[in-house]
């Protein structure tokens, strides 16, 4: 029992360790005053900004981002106005690939600004600048947002949960098993006059410094590496390791409590002989078993789904690298004379460097999508999924007709409303175009049954058996549905045109669809982690239980198998009962969730064999000398 408290010190610390680096990735303000987010209605000059910070006494940051992930957070923060003791350069942080860099703007640079930040206490000054900046001809919106801070209540948030209930459940089961196991002791001691609430303080302790003691084993580790790569963190850390083992202790001391209850209850010779006790136990142990199966097939399942998610999203990043496509990311709508001067040159720019697409509404991620394509099942009518795109993104999505043929732009060119229907709708094909709502129907293509293809915008998303609706490219700003995408090409005539006009990154930039792309794949990522959190404690908990289970009821039955022992046969009967009842609540479980995990009937036959058959070899014979 002592090496299962050690496994769970180690899981708490991973735990407590992985936790504080989530917290840390959102980390990406220096304090915590509150964050004050700037919209102007128009371009204002930074030596505006900047005589109007230096009134209010303010610091304004013109921040942006040039890559948001997991661990990999790319941010230059470009100061007006700063503050005598702030720092410059690169920030210290505990992710080695993360780089948020603060400078000053120079006084001879020229930018154009309509979106800002300051950090500011003193809610005064921010009026000021409101005021100042009004003044000068300006519509002012501001945002109000607090930086990311640890709370006692994001530890325990909705996400966490499922991992504190199976913890609570292996603690419970394992204090449970403990104490049973100590009956004995239990017994003696309350022969020599210990009280109850001395005892079970007394079992409990040994258990708690096993658990705390080991998870201290990387706690202690993490802790100093902590200090050495950003100082400013280690309160945070050290604030999630209290309050995990704070919540630890609560499980202690309930147990201690009860287990004291209990304590008072048992009769000292019944104890010590060990007798109506196991009975007790194993029918606990029974409905625990129940439980604890029914949550490790289901983490089994959902980390099988999150592997499969990760690799697919990994296998269409990879994809959709390759086609290197940039999109353009405003912080508010720019104003109208740079609207006009930004839509001309894209109106300029080569057919062949700039594409529009929208994705569908109901996209398929790859655990879904294997259960449409095992079925063989096609969308009908009513749930028909429309995919927008420019003609020119059959470059890139792949699309066969009806007569296996992939199809390209110049098989379609001349036409700007064109549909690729899949077969099964030809006899719908008026429900289908009314459902789209298509005013105007230049061609109709129809194409192979459940193709599926790559989301272009949603990375690790399949759009399956789609209607596609081709039209002419629209050069434009904005798209009322899905996004306007350049190629390198087009990316870099744009960023020139911006160039020109001195507009701040921060406000308006054309990033690459890489940063997008890249988080979707650290969102996978972190799901994986989180889901073999759960997965190990429930399997613990599992193997624990059945562990548990089988040597419980060679105690009650040791009797009737030394017996059986002595004559040389096996108590088939008692060992089919005890096979069956166990293998019944396996196999519920899997036929709950996935028929597949009936596998693990396997493996709990070798454990009981193992068990059973060490039991008769090595220990049976004892029971007949009362041992």
């Amino acid at each position: 029992m002592k090496k299962i408290f050690k496994g769970i010190g180690l899981l708490v610390s991973l735990f407590s360790i992985f936790f504080f680096l989530l917290v840390v990735d959102k980390m990406h303000y220096d304090s915590n005053s509150p964050i004050y987010d700037f919209s102007l209605d128009k371009y204002i000059s930074n030596q505006k900004l900047d005589n109007i910070a230096k009134k209010a006494d303010v610091t304004i940051q013109l921040r942006e981002y040039k890559e948001i992930s997991f661990g990999h957070v790319e941010i230059d923060v470009v100061l007006i106005n700063p503050d005598i003791n702030m720092k410059l350069g690169k920030k210290n942080s505990v992710f080695p690939n993360e780089k948020v860099i603060y400078s000053v703007l120079s006084q001879n640079d020229q930018r154009e600004i309509k979106y800002f930040t300051i950090q500011e206490e003193q809610y005064e000054k921010i009026n000021k600048v409101n005021s100042l900046i009004e003044k000068l001809g300006y519509t002012v919106t501001i945002d109000v947002d607090k930086p990311v801070r640890l709370e006692l209540g994001m530890l325990f948030s909705s996400l966490n949960l499922a991992f504190f209930s199976s913890l609570t459940i292996l603690l419970i089961l394992c204090i449970s098993t403990y104490y049973v196991s100590r009956l004995k002791e239990i017994g003696i001691l309350k022969l020599c006059g210990w009280n109850n609430r001395k005892i079970s303080f007394k079992l409990l302790v040994t258990m708690m410094l096993q658990l705390y003691s080991w998870s201290l084993i990387l706690l202690i580790p993490f802790g100093i590496y902590v200090i050495y790569s950003d100082l400013s963190k280690i309160d945070e850390f050290v604030k999630i390791v209290i309050m995990v083992d704070l919540f630890l202790l609560a499980i202690f001391i309930l147990s201690t409590i009860v287990g004291t209850f209990l304590i008072m209850h048992i009769d000292r010779v019944s104890a010590i002989k060990n007798k109506k006790n196991n009975r007790i136990l194993f029918g606990s142990l029974l409905i625990f078993k129940i439980m604890v199966t029914f949550l490790f097939v289901a983490s089994i399942s959902n980390t099988i789904q999150n592997i499969a998610n990760y690799n697919a999203t990994n296998e269409s990043v990879s994809k959709l690298l390759n086609y290197n496509f940039y999109s353009i990311r405003t912080s508010s709508t720019p104003e109208q004379t740079v609207w006009d001067k930004v839509e001309k040159v894209i109106s300029q720019i080569n057919d062949d460097d700039i594409y529009n697409y929208a994705s569908p509404d109901n996209l398929l991620n790859i655990n879904k999508l294997k259960k449409f394509k095992k079925d063989k099942k096609l969308r009908d009518v009513d749930n028909c999924i429309y995919t927008e795109m420019s003609i020119n993104m059959l470059n890139f999505v792949k699309i066969c007709n009806e007569h296996g043929k992939i199809l390209k732009p110049e098989d379609i060119s001349g036409n700007s409303n064109v549909y690729l229907v899949p077969e099964h709708f030809k006899n719908s094909i008026s429900d289908i175009m009314n459902n789209y709502g298509a005013e105007e129907i230049d061609q109709i293509i129809y194409i192979k049954d459940g193709q599926v293809v790559d989301d272009i915008l949603v990375a690790g998303c399949y759009v399956y058996d789609s209607v596609f609706c081709l039209y002419e490219t629209q050069k434009i700003l904005y798209l009322n549905n899905g996004e306007v995408l350049y190629n390198e090409n087009g990316a870099k005539i744009l960023q020139s045109e911006l160039e020109k006009l001195n507009i701040d990154k921060g406000s308006f930039a054309i990033e690459p669809m890489s940063m997008s792309y890249n988080i979707f794949k650290a969102n996978k990522q972190l799901d994986i982690c989180e889901s073999l959190f759960k997965f190990i404690i429930n399997f613990v908990s599992y193997i624990l239980c059945i562990i548990s289970i089988c040597i419980i009821y060679l105690e009650l039955k040791k009797k009737e198998f030394s017996v059986h022992k002595l004559i040389g046969k096996l108590p088939i009967k008692t060992l089919t009962n005890f096979l069956v009842l166990n293998f019944l609540i396996t196999i519920t479980a899997a036929l709950y969730v996935n028929i597949i995990f009936l596998v693990l009937v396997i493996l709990e036959y070798f454990i009981y064999h193992y068990m059973i058959s060490s039991y008769m070899k090595h220990k049976v014979i004892l029971a007949l000398k009362g041992e």
